[in-house]
């Protein structure tokens, strides 16, 4: 049987997750506006493509991504002992597919709701496009999810203590 993990250990996890989830956020960001964000001439810099941008969009998914962050972290690791790698890393891409999909489920939603710039301006002129801003946060967040988790999982995966 496996030995309960100690606090330090617990929370390293936890932070790991946190930290991890919030790195992956910012790279999400930063590659899915790449292509619009270069071709846009309101953007004048590369500085404002790969860091202003990305900095200022992360701050509409703090309320959902530290938290799955933090969650993953703690409870990751504690499955994952029990799988082989192989097994880590198909139950960690649908882990992470389900999270992520409905995360980007939810942001998409709360987009059609909001305007936080131009970017998302022509959902907000055309509100029969729906499933538009959902679909393409939705699918795209949870396959990218997927690949992290499958690959936090496959870390801890049949590691004992």
């Amino acid at each position: 049987m496996v030995a309960e993990r100690k606090t330090s250990d617990l929370l390293k996890d936890v932070g790991k997750g946190l930290l991890l989830s919030l790195v992956a956020g910012y790279c999400f960001i930063a590659l899915f506006g790449l292509p619009y964000l270069i071709t846009n001439p309101s953007v004048s810099s590369l500085r404002e493509v790969l860091v202003t941008v990305p900095l200022i969009a992360s701050f509409f998914t703090l309320w959902w991504l530290p938290l799955v962050g933090a969650f993953l972290g703690f409870a990751l690791p504690k499955w994952a002992v029990h799988w082989n790698r192989r097994e880590a890393l198909r139950k960690g891409a649908g882990l992470g597919l389900a999270v992520g999909a409905i995360g980007g489920v939810l942001i998409g939603l709360a987009l059609l709701h909001t305007e936080p710039g131009p970017l998302w301006a022509v959902y907000r002129r055309e509100p029969g496009t729906f499933w538009e801003p959902t679909l393409v946060l939705g699918i795209p967040i949870g396959v990218y999810s997927a690949i992290w988790v499958s690959m936090f999982a496959r870390h801890y995966a049949g590691k004992t203590g």
